[in-house]
């Protein structure tokens, strides 16, 4: 839209120039201030995707100074604590990572707090001048990387504790809050395997069985897990449970299952941290509101929304003394990310309307109170247009969560990773030397890829 100001030098008419000098001061003001409060929201965005190369690259220490140095808004504090979680975690300084964490955790558990001067501020210009508190998938993906960081230091007891949170929380979500949300498979999993290593069959099985509920055909897609059934049902003689297990899986899986019970096989797992999150943008659609008299007004809101960002490998195929298996998607990151913020956009737009019956409200009071018609429209003009959705999320993390397990006699193993595409062609490979596989438990790997 073009706005065009015109100015005359006629004597008479001096009165009308000053009168529209004056708008244009009042205008400029208005819109270098909108300015102001709205450039804060891109410190950190700009950041995170800097920071991607570095973190790909190596260069994890130039990364954290950048974040010191740019994102320095208590506004944007819990993404900075998240972001700096990850990279430390991808130098594998762990500790260090667990700390950024545990500080990120404390400011999800205000979730819900706002304060009313950050409330009125938003109402006027837009969501990025708000404490960025975390969408829902985010503060459990904080307790599945504490959990993660745990388990490389080989602490499984806290490991166990951090990734039982996930799915509590997740719980909560649902059942409190009546979010459409479905539990973490990838945590539930990683959880039974933990429960196992320690030795608490019981507590295993039962997230083994849990994790098959969360996704009624995970069983298709992982077909590893027919193993952990069948070999926990056998171990832990739960008759009817087993035979119920061996009609659904079938002999050869039954089988298979006695094999390893036999060699006292323990398990390679692959825990596999795969592309990239998707970045969340801000558009603009028409909705309808109710004015007075019943009359339908018609107005243009910020609403916002993930755009995928493209990644060249898509799974890892994990290959052992004869045996291999391919990464599987037991946490769709970008498919989550999408489905909660569609879950409360009927609440973003419910407030976006509000805030569009605050902003005509403001320009109709400075109209009246400059006496100016023009001011009250161009005000009302410059605060729709700096209307703009929070684009802001947790840009470091990865786009799904995928695991590969292969069972194995007790040894030392050299351990080949092939990284694919869409189309299965090796973009590049890896070899992880001298894994130790422990009779009756699982050792774990864990990987992350940036192209």
């Amino acid at each position: 839209m073009l706005i065009e100001l015109r100015f005359y030098s006629r004597p008479e008419h001096t009165s009308t120039r000053c009168r529209w000098l004056g708008t244009f001061l009042a205008l400029s003001s208005v819109l270098a201030f909108l300015v102001v409060l709205n450039g804060c929201g891109t410190a950190y965005e700009n950041t995170a995707i800097k920071s991607w190369g570095m973190m790909k690259s190596g260069e994890i220490d130039a990364a954290l100074k950048n974040y010191e140095k740019n994102v320095t808004s208590n506004k944007d504090k819990l993404l900075k604590l998240m972001d700096e979680g990850i990279l430390l975690r991808v130098a594998k300084r762990y500790e260090e990572s667990n700390q950024k964490f545990f500080a990120a955790a404390k400011i999800i558990e205000l979730n819900g707090y706002l304060a009313l001067g950050e409330q009125a501020v938003t109402l006027v210009t837009n969501e990025k001048q708000t404490t960025y508190q975390g969408e829902d998938f985010e503060k459990v993906l904080v307790h599945v990387y504490l959990g993660l960081n745990y388990l490389a230091m080989s602490d499984y007891e806290n490991a166990i504790v951090e990734t039982r949170k996930v799915n509590e929380l997740l719980y909560m979500m649902i059942s409190k809050a009546k979010r459409p949300y479905e539990l973490n498979a990838f945590a539930r999993y990683l959880n039974a395997m933990l429960f196992e290593n320690e030795g608490e069959e019981d507590d295993a099985y039962i997230d083994y069985k849990n994790t098959v509920k969360i996704d009624p055909i995970l069983t298709q897609r992982f077909p590893i897990i027919h193993l952990d059934l069948l070999r926990l049902a056998k171990k832990l003689d739960f008759t009817a449970e087993l035979d119920a297990w061996k009609n659904q899986f079938g002999n050869a899986e039954w089988d298979q299952a006695q094999k390893t019970l036999k060699d006292h096989d323990g398990a390679v797992v692959l825990l596999y941290e795969s592309g990239k999150s998707p970045r969340k943008f801000s558009s603009r659609e028409y909705h309808q509101a109710e004015g007075k008299g019943g009359s339908a007004i018609e107005v243009m809101i910020p609403v916002s929304y993930y755009e995928r960002r493209k990644t060249l490998i898509s799974r890892v195929k994990m290959s052992v003394a004869n045996q291999s298996a391919e990464t599987v998607v037991l946490n769709d990151i970008e498919k989550t990310a999408i489905q909660h913020l569609k879950d409360r956009m009927g609440r973003m737009i419910a407030k976006a309307l509000l805030t569009a019956g605050v902003k005509a409200g403001i320009a109709t009071g400075v109209g009246k109170a400059t006496h100016s018609t023009e001011l009250g429209l161009l005000t009302g003009l410059a605060l729709f247009l700096a209307s703009e959705a929070d684009t802001r999320s947790w840009l470091l993390l990865p786009g799904g969560l995928q695991v590969a397990k292969i069972f194995l006699p007790p040894g030392r193993y050299d351990i080949d990773l092939s990284y694919q595409d869409d189309y299965h062609n090796v973009i590049s490979s890896d070899v992880v030397s001298g894994i130790e596989v422990k009779p009756g438990k699982a050792t774990f790997i864990q990987k992350r890829s940036f192209d």
